[in-house]
């Protein structure tokens, strides 16, 4: 068998590194490491949670605009400690649950076009929404 042949994965590693880079340049992050605290003052998305899980694990989450994972094909929110988020739409996914979304969001929440439809009751029991929900 000849080798050229042989499948060779990219390293994920590498990828992340330079989407950290461009993470951290692009959005405005305040990190504090002795609160071990990651405070995003630029809207959050998927591809943004995956630095963070990479690199910012066991830290809590600040998302001052909002948390944005629409249209991913997500069939269950990720964990993530999530300290405040302004806005939080997990809409267009595969989901049966909200578990993983945060606590607390002080803007709407948006969950609507899952496999199972949410009702405003069902967002209540795992979030304090401020402002609207939107099922």
């Amino acid at each position: 068998m000849n080798n050229q042949y042989i499948f060779k994965p990219r390293r994920i590693n590498k990828r992340l590194l330079k989407q950290k880079v461009l993470f951290e340049s692009l959005i405005s992050v305040k990190i504090n490491h002795s609160n071990k605290t990651v405070s995003v003052s630029k809207s959050l998305f998927y591809s943004d949670y995956l630095v963070l899980k990479k690199y910012y694990k066991n830290y809590i989450i600040n998302a001052v605009m909002g948390v944005y994972f629409n249209n991913e094909g997500l069939k269950q929110l990720p964990a993530m400690d999530f300290g405040f988020v302004g806005y939080f739409s997990c809409s267009d996914n595969q989901l049966t649950s909200l578990e993983g979304c945060p606590e607390q969001v002080n803007g709407s929440f948006h969950c609507g076009n899952n496999v199972k439809q949410f009702t405003k009751e069902e967002v209540k029991q795992y979030c304090s929404v401020k402002d609207d929900i939107y099922v």
